[in-house]
């Protein structure tokens, strides 16, 4: 079994320096008729164990490792993030590694992608040029496809504040405060005048859901 330090150094270099290889891989594991599709499943098991291994004795480097991995892996846009929902099993073995005030953190993260969601982030690659003046249907179709983007990174930092129970379900440093933390996000998000309907509605559906 190889130390601890390699491991992070390992994962550190392959998913947080090489982005592309990252992306290659999300892409991959997350369309099933790519042809690359098998051997991403493989690669991202063996990540699944790597990350396994460390969270048997996490140490401060893995810790910070992974507090860099929840934030970069998952995320709305299925070409450059993991969804949380569906790799669970990627998911748990870094958030169970987070300390009390890695978790106050990320909560205080997932706040700033509600209010002010950061495209550059989620959707690297579809920035696109400034439209001629004169072209205002095309004006129109990127100012849509811009805040339907954002709409898509505020709900995803919804659906992370309402499974914070669940997502750091196996790690010590979840508290009562990160609960009422991620409640008040949600309660926010929920009668905030100022939203459309539909995210009130979604952001009340979660709320509703974790304290019922």
């Amino acid at each position: 079994m190889q130390s601890s330090s390699l491991t992070v150094k390992v994962v550190q270099q392959l998913f947080v320096r090489f982005s592309n290889f990252r992306s290659v891989l999300i892409k991959n594991v997350q369309q099933p008729k790519n042809q690359l599709h098998d051997v991403a499943k493989i690669v991202k098991r063996q990540l699944v164990a790597l990350l396994e291994q460390l969270k048997e004795k996490p140490t401060e480097e893995s810790k910070a490792l992974c507090m860099v991995l929840v934030k970069s892996l998952f995320g709305p846009n299925s070409l450059t993030h993991f969804s949380p929902k569906k790799n669970q099993d990627l998911l748990f073995p870094i958030s169970a590694q987070l300390d009390s005030d890695q978790v106050t953190e990320y909560i205080e993260y997932l706040s700033n992608v509600i209010a002010k969601p950061d495209l550059n982030e989620f959707y690297p690659h579809d920035q696109v040029s400034s439209p001629e003046k004169d072209d205002l249907e095309l004006q129109v179709q990127i100012k849509e496809s811009v805040k339907q983007k954002k709409m898509s990174c505020r709900l995803h930092g919804l659906q992370q504040a309402a499974s914070v129970t669940l997502m750091f379900k196996d790690s010590d440093g979840l508290t009562t405060q990160h609960i009422m933390m991620s409640l008040n996000l949600l309660c926010k998000a929920s009668f905030t005048s100022g939203d459309n309907l539909e995210y009130h509605k979604n952001a009340q559906f979660k709320l509703f859901g974790l304290i019922g």
